[in-house]
């Protein structure tokens, strides 16, 4: 019963805007106050990084659990991160599921990317019944990069990544074994690479 209820929110998580339309509305540079304005929800700052903002259960898209804004001084919004927690079975077939239909709204918008579904050759976990176990215990790397974002999109995102992963906890219901696991889509901006590299360079 409970597989079915995730189901049914899966099939509901499919963004109602497209994500290449500004990205709901976000682009490189915006300030704060501007961000507010889209409507998100109520945006927290994390305590210990004054750079990272992030909204829980956001208005939108709709179905994500996360959304995160990473903001530099002088500089504004360089960074958008939206994240789904799903709960899956064994095989992660809902987390294949969820990360399938971004895939095809990402690459429709951004061109075909690269689709990494890589098993390491010395996985102890490597049977299809232990997918969501792979992903845990990192022995396979499931992720998306687009590869030459087409005009006038290049103009604003520098490169889009979507990863999915599972959490070291694994959730129990009953006689059934779920795995809590996320996806997380990452946008980042033109001149947020070169912001990390000179920092980087300064220790």
């Amino acid at each position: 019963m409970r597989q079915i209820i995730v189901l049914c929110f899966l099939a509901i998580c499919v963004p109602s805007e497209s994500f290449g339309e500004g990205i709901f509305g976000l682009k490189k540079g915006m300030t704060l106050e501007k961000i507010k304005k889209l409507d998100f929800g109520h945006i927290k700052q994390y305590e210990d990084e004054s750079n990272l903002f992030f909204v829980e259960q956001p208005k939108k898209p709709q179905g994500a659990d996360y959304v995160y804004f990473v903001m530099i001084p002088e500089m504004g919004l360089m960074k958008v991160r939206f994240s789904w927690v799903i709960e899956a079975n064994s095989y992660g077939d809902e987390l294949k599921r969820k990360f399938n239909e971004l895939e095809s709204i990402l690459s429709k918008k951004y061109g075909e990317g690269e689709k990494i579904d890589l098993l390491k050759p010395d996985a102890v976990w490597d049977k299809p019944r232990d997918y969501m176990e792979s992903l845990e215990n990192n022995e396979r790397e499931l992720s998306w990069y687009s590869i030459d974002i087409p005009y006038p999109n290049k103009a604003e995102v520098e490169v889009v990544v979507m990863e999915a992963g599972a959490s070291r906890n694994p959730i129990l219901f009953l006689t059934d074994r779920l795995y809590e696991g996320f996806v997380n889509l990452d946008y980042y901006f033109q001149g947020f690479h070169d912001y990390l590299e000179r920092e980087n360079s300064q220790f």
